[in-house]
């Protein structure tokens, strides 16, 4: 029987997925994932703890897979189970890739409220939290939050959750008020600084823009400076972003378009991970076949973003690889 096979039947022994799961073949890692939570919710683990560790073994390998689809489809096989490690749904909760995050935000028992707050207030910048509705719809379709994980959450969500919020909680007269006046207070004191001393703050970030096509610069630009206090810089082939490196200019994040002239994304990747820069890197690209993607991964690309590029995408990558 071959490996692919192995990995997709559901009787094979969890010793032999413990090996297949370091497979090289994406698929038969992605068949592992498909069957992991079959496995835990057919385990007591008070009565199978020798089986329920080697399941949970191939599950910490699973969730560390640079194939972040690999990590979706666990994601989505353990969003509503019990018996997974609590850290396993934290690392889940906070990964980069919504696919991955978003099952676990919104459906998870696990999340608790002090996983919730902590989720909120400890991962989300202020001055970037508000205008991403990405990973802020998941958590807030939950409907077993309690009131101090909304009364938190209205300092950070735009009026439009809150509202749907009170519209299908149980809220008092007065809580339903203070759920609204958090919100009015934020959106003021985002008014008062766009008014006047936004201006002269300096820039929180400093992020690389790579793309040959002045379009897409122009429109990921005005994405990210509408989103956060941050110089995007801009480069439109090989010679001039390697100039931008060579000069030593720190930058928080990059964004680098599959091809652009002399150059493909890869390579300017390989080349600032050969000189020890971890910056990390976001390539976007129209690609969607596997082999492609794997090979990305293989070299150190923190996240995709798939043209055409949407809002929503830009602002859920600078979410979580500018925490």
């Amino acid at each position: 029987m071959c490996s692919k096979a192995v990995a997709a039947n559901a009787g094979t022994p969890a010793h032999a997925d413990l090996i297949l799961v370091n497979d090289t073949e994406v698929s038969i890692r992605m068949d592992l994932a498909a069957k992991i939570g079959s496995r835990l919710g057919h385990i007591d683990e008070d009565l199978d703890e020798a089986l329920y560790t080697k399941v949970n073994k191939v599950l910490d390998n699973l969730v560390a897979d640079h194939f972040f689809t690999v990590r979706a489809i666990v994601a989505e096989e353990v969003k509503r189970l019990t018996n997974v490690p609590k850290g396993v749904i934290s690392k889940l909760a906070r990964d980069a890739e919504t696919s991955v995050a978003a099952p676990i935000l919104e459906h998870s028992p696990l999340l608790d409220d002090s996983e919730l707050i902590k989720f909120i207030t400890e991962n989300v910048r202020e001055d970037i939290a508000a205008a991403n509705e990405v990973l802020h719809r998941p958590f807030s379709g939950r409907n077993d939050l309690t009131e101090p994980v909304l009364q938190r959450m209205a300092g950070f969500v735009g009026e439009a959750i809150v509202e749907d919020l009170i519209a299908r909680y149980p809220l008092t007269p007065e809580a339903q008020k203070q759920l609204r006046s958090a919100v009015s207070i934020r959106i003021d004191n985002v008014d008062a600084m766009a008014g006047g001393d936004a201006a002269g703050r300096p820039s929180a970030y400093r992020i690389l823009l790579v793309d040959d096509d002045a379009s897409m610069r122009t429109l990921i630009r005005h994405i990210v400076e509408t989103f956060l206090i941050a110089d995007v810089i801009t480069a439109d082939d090989r010679d001039k972003a390697l100039a931008l490196v060579d000069d030593g200019d720190h930058f928080d994040l990059i964004f680098c378009d599959w091809m652009v002239p002399t150059m493909s994304g890869i390579e300017f990747l390989r080349l600032l991970r050969e000189r020890g820069d971890k910056t990390s890197f976001v390539l976007l690209t129209a690609r969607k076949d596997v082999d492609s993607i794997v090979a990305a991964q293989s070299h150190g690309v923190d996240a995709f973003i798939a043209k055409p590029v949407t809002t929503d995408e830009i602002q859920s990558k600078l979410r979580v690889l500018l925490r």
